[in-house]
């Protein structure tokens, strides 16, 4: 992903209809801008039900719930992206950029910067639920040496997690740290 920051913008759009070819292929066989949003809006709503449809046959009930709460937050962002109240409060139609994109029409293609293609591509990742690795997930359990295994390498990862929040929350002052305390005093002197 770091080498799209410095990609020309003919390869930006063309990692933009890779990130999501549902998105390019709605977009392309939609009459106008509306019809464009109606068919992408039917498209996410069915979506969205089968990243949480536990009778899904879909490969997307098999994504991590991270990566399906993270996918259904992207979907609501592109969705309020290009609502019509959106596009008229911001006077910037995202809608019709896509699809002009999509349909090939040089002037938009000529005019879009390459911080919007960038930014649609990370979004049509996170609606397809490739949002990268967490902390937790750079850990595989190892499952080839059975069930002791399994528990060593899960207490490896609980030890290692609790011990990232351990580190975080030092960061926070206690109670009756003596800046806590020079704080309290000048609040309670206003």
């Amino acid at each position: 992903m770091k080498d799209l920051i410095v990609a020309d913008k003919s390869n930006l759009i063309t990692q933009l209809w890779k990130a999501s070819p549902w998105i390019y292929s709605l977009l392309n066989s939609a009459s106008s801008v509306s019809d464009a949003r109606e068919k992408i809006f039917e498209y996410f709503n069915e979506l969205e039900r089968t990243y949480f449809n536990v009778f899904s046959d879909l490969p997307n009930r098999k994504l991590h719930i991270i990566d399906r709460n993270s996918a259904k937050e992207s979907i609501r962002v592109f969705k309020n992206i290009l609502r019509t109240e959106n596009e008229v409060i911001t006077k910037f139609s995202a809608g019709k950029i896509l699809f002009g994109l999509a349909t090939g029409v040089k002037e938009i293609i000529d005019d879009v910067q390459n911080g919007f293609l960038l930014e649609m591509i990370y979004l049509f990742h996170g609606i397809s639920g490739k949002t990268g690795d967490f902390a937790f997930k750079q850990y595989t359990l190892n499952y080839t040496n059975g069930e002791e295994g399994l528990l060593t390498d899960s207490n490896l990862v609980l030890d290692q997690f609790s011990s990232a929040m351990k580190v975080g929350m030092l960061k926070f002052k206690l109670g009756n740290h003596p800046l806590r305390k020079l704080n309290k005093e000048s609040v309670k002197q206003k």
